[in-house]
This record gives C-alpha cells, structure tokens and sequence, in this order.
C-alpha cells in the first residue's frame, strides 16, 4: 500500500529530525508509527471484509429472486395447464412433465 510505505519511509526522516534534540523519544515515536499502521492495516482488513460480506449477501439475494421468479412463473403455468385441462378436458402436460415442475418448485 502506498500510504502505509509512505508512513513507514517517514521514520528516517522523523528519527534524523528527532536526533538533533536529545531529550526526544526516539523509540516511543518508531512505536508509534508501527502501532499506527498496524491499526490501519487491521481497520483496512474489516472493511474489505465487511464489503466481501455485504456483496455476498446482495448476491445471494439476486440469486433468491431469481429462484422466486422461476418458481412463479412455473407455478402460475401447472395453473393455467390445469385450468385449460377442466374448461377443455385435454392435458397440456403429461403425468411425467407435471411431476419434474412439482420438483423443480
């Protein structure tokens, strides 16, 4: 990640700096800067999850709806097949045709 190597070239620079005064903490600012970037790494790492899950998710709702609409479609056909079959006395699915919609719903 560019920002995270960004950070981390800057303690060179922030050690060079802080050698000219020799009361500075030297090591608490390299802690720092670690614990900086390792919390923004870790933050980085659950929002790319939360967004994995969250499309995961969304695609299992397409995948749903989908499912839905097939299911209507097939169901409203076995209707209208059975309906035509009591108005006009012929079959327009067969016995076994029936069965495989019955199963696929």
């Amino acid at each position: 990640n560019l920002t995270r190597d960004a950070v981390l070239g800057s303690i060179e620079t922030a050690l060079k700096l802080g050698c000219k005064k020799k009361s500075f903490p030297l090591i608490k600012l390299v802690e720092y800067v670690c614990e900086v970037v390792a919390v923004a790494e870790e933050e980085a790492k659950n929002i790319q999850q939360a967004q994995d899950e969250k499309a995961m998710r969304e695609e299992t709702d397409e995948e749903s709806q989908t499912a839905l609409k097939v299911s209507l479609q097939v169901s409203s056909f076995m209707l209208s097949s059975l309906v035509d079959e009591e108005n006009t006395g012929k079959k327009r699915l067969t016995v076994t045709q029936m069965r495989g919609l019955c199963k696929l719903l």
